[in-house]
């Protein structure tokens, strides 16, 4: 269930108010794309579950004209299925297209037809929404589950122009977008076989930031997948690379603008802090954050001035989500082995620091820092030892989640 930061708006008294049940309330259009697989009637009941009042179900039949008979599910008073295409065959993004043509709702989202809705999904977005008048998208957090239905984890972070490109930040069938991005000329480029939707996300980030707000009412089960981009029997490495490699060309101009301005950001930070400017360094780092919300590199930079300030519950714990954002960044994992290093966290340190000697550019300096680990924690020494000095920054890595 979506946490309770929205309050319900939906009630029976406020329906009641309402004679006839008329829709008062904004239409949402929820498009699911269809191969007429059983797992389809599990996905549309998690819509007819759906708290909010005024939804249309449109499901495209991608088979050619074969999609079985929709399942017959007891739809609410206020929703509504139809089902469109079904004259030819229709890859991932022409079937995304034909969903957008028949949109009638002021708002639209996507649901794959493996996955599910939690009940006030739609209710807790559409309040959401309101906080967020200026933007086209809003979006929350997902819950991944595997084969037997548990949260492996929960993925969703905030929307960072230069890390967007480099992977998914979300899955985009956990956010609801406005139907004006497809009056701005937003559609699906049917040169992808797929990341469609990460460049359909792309072309309406031209347009707008996207918001992200608290909810957790999508449930992803990349287990059932087919598109070739989740785990195990679902993940076709060779066809990620294709749609990675094109996705990356079309996007490179926009992709090197932010990547640039955020390095430049990073390093005025840096140079701060060499020239002895701590608090400096701090307020560049932090306006860095600003404009680039959870970025790595920032994350990591007042990581490293909370560890050369002593505040090691701080650094730590900057340190880690930098860490969870971009675990390849051996600088990363250098400054973890310090900070745990320095909080007698030995074990955990020396971890660290095998992580970072994958880098060859570290391997000299973790070297170091493991054998004076082993010193130490054999001595058990009451002062903090002094700190290595090693690079601040760091550009994100394209080893992101794929949707």
């Amino acid at each position: 269930m979506s946490p309770s930061f929205f309050p319900t708006h939906f009630s029976k008294e406020t329906l009641a108010v309402n004679p006839g049940n008329q829709p008062t309330l904004p239409l949402v259009s929820v498009i699911v794309r269809s191969m007429g697989r059983p797992e389809l009637r599990v996905a549309l009941e998690s819509i007819s579950r759906q708290d909010y009042p005024n939804v249309e179900v449109i499901v495209v039949d991608a088979t050619g004209g074969n999609h079985p008979t929709l399942p017959a599910i007891a739809w609410q008073t206020g929703h509504s299925i139809r089902i469109v295409g079904g004259h030819r065959q229709l890859p991932r993004p022409q079937a995304a297209n034909e969903g957008l043509q028949a949109v009638q709702g002021e708002w639209f989202c996507f649901l794959d037809d493996d996955d599910t809705y939690d009940f006030d999904f739609l209710s807790a977005m559409l309040s959401a929404a309101r906080e967020h008048p200026e933007t086209l998208l809003v979006y929350g957090k997902a819950r991944m589950l595997d084969a037997n239905g548990n949260v492996t984890k929960l993925f969703g972070s905030p929307f960072n122009r230069a890390m967007m490109y480099y992977g998914p930040l979300f899955y985009w069938q956990a956010a609801i977008i406005r139907r004006k991005v497809i009056e701005l000329g937003c559609c699906f480029d049917e040169t992808f076989e797929i990341c469609e939707d990460r460049d359909f996300l792309h072309q309406i980030a031209e347009h707008c930031d996207f918001a992200f707000v608290p909810v957790v009412g999508f449930n992803y089960r990349p287990d059932l997948g087919t598109s070739g981009t989740g785990p195990g029997a679902n993940r076709d490495r060779p066809r990620i690379l294709r749609s990675e490699n094109l996705l990356r060309a079309k996007w490179a101009e926009a992709s090197s603008y932010h990547t640039r301005k955020l390095t430049e950001m990073c390093m005025g930070a840096v140079r701060a802090f060499h020239e002895g400017n701590v608090a400096l360094s701090r307020t560049l780092f932090n306006k860095t954050l600003e404009t680039y919300p959870d970025d790595p590199s920032a994350l990591h930079g007042l990581a490293r001035l909370d560890l050369n300030d002593g505040q090691l519950d701080t650094a730590e714990k900057l340190a880690r989500r930098a860490i969870e954002i971009n675990p390849s960044a051996a600088e990363f994992c250098m400054t973890m082995a310090l900070i745990l290093e320095a909080s007698h966290k030995y074990e955990e340190a020396l971890e660290f620091v095998w992580r970072a000697r994958i880098n060859p550019a570290f391997q000299a300096s973790a070297d170091e820092l493991a054998q004076r680990i082993s010193v130490i924690s054999q001595a058990n020494p009451l002062t903090q030892p002094s700190v290595i000095d090693v690079s601040l920054t760091s550009v994100p890595s394209p080893e992101l989640d794929h949707t």
